[in-house]
């Protein structure tokens, strides 16, 4: 859970998932995903979050590598993804059948943690 330091407030979460979307390459790979109440986005609470889930998953967890999955129109996300040192792997990308057209493929970023520089 995020938790909103000046008011309290619950304001979104962010954590490690498997990856289990059907169509994905890499099945059970670290997944890392985050959500944001839309009246606090823009304030580095995603950022700040998934750096200390990064770091999290990189250190007592030991995970090789994670990756976040995001659809091609929410440039908000897959930016974060890129300013968090991920890149983007088309050789991963996949059409999800939960999805439009329009939100296909699906592009997936991975970050290794040999290239992690830490939060």
């Amino acid at each position: 859970m995020m938790i909103e330091k000046a008011s309290g407030k619950l304001v979104g979460h962010c954590g490690l998932k498997r990856v289990d979307s059907p169509g994905a390459k890499n099945q059970g790979d670290h997944e890392l995903g985050w959500l944001v109440r839309e009246d606090r986005w823009r304030r580095g609470y995603a950022g700040e979050a998934a750096g200390a889930v990064l770091s999290w998953a990189f250190g007592p967890l030991g995970a090789p590598h994670v990756v976040a999955l995001t659809g091609p129109g929410n440039g908000p996300s897959w930016r974060r993804m890129e300013k968090l040192g991920m890149k983007r792997c088309g050789d991963l990308e996949f059409d999800d059948p939960a999805y439009s057209p329009e939100e296909n493929p699906t592009l997936v970023h991975r970050l290794l943690r040999v290239d992690w520089v830490g939060a």
